[in-house]
């Protein structure tokens, strides 16, 4: 059975230190601009040189294999995917924002034409879902929490393969 959003929210901002009592739908707020910025000029240009002007430069993302990652981890990540999925694309939908962060759901797809951890190029069209937590500080990211479904990613990659 699934969970609701509901049933799950309250534990899910406690673990990420977001206040619970009057979450606010970050449709339209600073934090949100923030965010898009980072999708359309990072993700979706496949512009790792963005990273400089939408980053602070303590920045640090935490992500389920390791914490404390710098930009520079973010930016050798970021041309892996897009050398993997060139035409890759994100959408990213504000879910709340509370003080100097924001949550959103992202929706990614690319066509897997590079090696991906290993794993052959398919032709195939991937796709998956990505939460993160932005942390905001003076109109740039400080600190990125990032969960991606890679499972997902590497069921369709190994089920296209099959298929070949």
């Amino acid at each position: 059975m699934r969970a609701s959003i509901k049933a799950v929210w309250p534990a899910a901002a406690l673990a990420l230190g977001l206040a619970i009592s009057a979450p606010v739908l970050a449709d339209g707020s600073k934090l949100n601009r923030v965010v898009q910025r980072f999708a359309s000029e990072i993700i979706n240009r496949h512009d790792v040189s963005a990273v400089d002007k939408l980053f602070t430069e303590d920045y640090r993302q935490h992500t389920p294999q390791a914490r404390n990652l710098p930009a520079k981890a973010f930016k050798e990540f970021a041309a892996a995917v897009f050398k993997a999925f060139p035409d890759v694309q994100a959408k990213y939908t504000p879910l709340v924002a509370s003080g100097d962060k924001i949550a959103v759901i992202g929706v990614v797809s690319g066509t897997q034409k590079g090696a991906f951890f290993g794993m052959p190029p398919t032709g195939k069209t991937i796709r998956w879902t990505e939460m993160h937590v932005f942390r905001i500080r003076n109109g740039k990211i400080a600190e990125h929490w990032v969960q991606a479904d890679m499972f997902g990613i590497v069921q369709q990659i190994k089920a296209a393969s099959k298929k070949k």
